[in-house]
């Protein structure tokens, strides 16, 4: 016999294929489920499974940050949005997770080198 939680889970999955025959669930996929549950150690766990696969995603770091940043270990989240910074340089959102982060920390100088490289995304996109 299922748990409910289980069988939510497969339906959800089931939900969102388009051929069954190729449907395969990621540990990205698994861990928004678990943050759109409020599950924030699940949804790390399920990051840092993705964040270990071979050639892994870069929004397996990204994930880790959020969950870190969720579960309040700054340090790690900082860690973990810089690796996705180096996979991804010109993402914004991560930047200004960033800066948030260096901000509140009284990080000014580090908080500033990020404000700038937003400034030069937002200035090419006119």
């Amino acid at each position: 016999m299922f748990k409910k939680s289980q069988l939510i889970r497969g339906a959800g999955v089931l939900a969102g294929c388009v051929a069954l025959t190729a449907c395969v669930t990621t540990n990205i996929q698994l861990a928004q489920e678990q943050e759109r549950a409020g599950n924030y150690q699940a949804m790390l766990t399920y990051c840092k499974q993705a964040a270990q696969e071979p050639n892994p995603d870069s929004w397996a770091f990204l994930c880790q940050g959020d969950a870190n940043m969720r579960l309040g270990d700054r340090q790690a989240a900082e860690t973990a949005y810089l690796t996705f910074l180096d996979r991804m340089p010109n993402d914004v959102d991560a930047r200004l997770k960033l800066i948030d982060i260096y901000m509140s920390d009284g990080r000014f100088a580090a908080a500033q080198q990020h404000v700038e490289e937003v400034l030069k995304f937002d200035q090419a996109s006119y």
